[in-house]
């Protein structure tokens, strides 16, 4: 059962560490031991990555989460969905996913409405591992290398006449919006700056004002 399915607004789930039988990791929901995802609230949006020692995805889990774009899932990974009577469905629905990133071998799957109506989703998996082939679960799979180290990290070069060069390693072929904070302290007032597309290899160098007189920080996230 999934309790929260549909509410598109949710976009954290909290629960108190107290609790006998379940627990949550940055807003989402996991059974006590964190090896098992329950639910990912239908309002988060962008990029997820799931935890390593992560085993298992539960039925419905990430189900509606329409504003969800990326999702990495861990090599400890090993099956998707059990419930062969009601089905499984565990991202049925999620009709802005464009990319899931696994870092491990092909996860059994419990039934083959796991990627229904995600339209626009291609599986990407690592050289090297086992259980592929040209679709998984309906959806289409590319091969790639290994992520590079700095794989989701901003480096930043300082040219002349203080501009920065911002060098950022993120998903291919993926729009990343870039945006900059004087303190961060909260509330933190983000703003946005400029938006651009990451190439094949999924780098992206953009060049951007620092503000000279105090703290500059940045960010990259995902958009549409």
């Amino acid at each position: 059962m999934v309790p929260f399915i549909g509410c598109t607004s949710l976009t954290n789930i909290t629960v108190v560490a107290t609790n006998p039988a379940f627990a949550s990791v940055n807003g989402v929901l996991y059974d006590k031991s964190v090896a098992t995802l329950d639910e990912c609230p239908s309002g988060r949006a962008g990029d997820y990555v799931i935890p390593d020692g992560v085993t298992y995805i539960a039925d419905s889990a990430f189900q509606f989460c329409a504003e969800l774009i990326h999702v990495t899932l861990p090599s400890s990974l090993t099956a998707i969905g059990y419930d062969y009577i009601w089905g499984d469905a565990a991202f049925y629905g999620c009709t802005s996913l464009v990319g899931l990133y696994f870092l491990g071998n092909a996860p059994l799957l419990g039934q083959p409405d796991v990627f229904t109506g995600d339209t626009h989703a291609v599986v990407y998996y690592l050289a090297g591992t086992t259980g592929w082939s040209a679709t998984y679960g309906g959806l289409p799979t590319v091969q790639v290398a290994a992520p590079p180290a700095n794989y989701n990290h901003i480096s930043a070069q300082l040219l002349n006449a203080g501009q920065m060069r911002l060098s950022f390693m993120g998903n291919s072929n993926a729009n990343y919006a870039l945006d900059r904070t004087f303190n961060l302290k909260p509330p933190i007032d983000w703003v946005a700056q400029l938006t651009n597309l990451t190439g094949a290899g999924g780098e992206l160098l953009l060049t951007n004002t620092a503000v000279a007189t105090t703290n500059n920080f940045w960010r990259m996230r995902s958009v549409p």
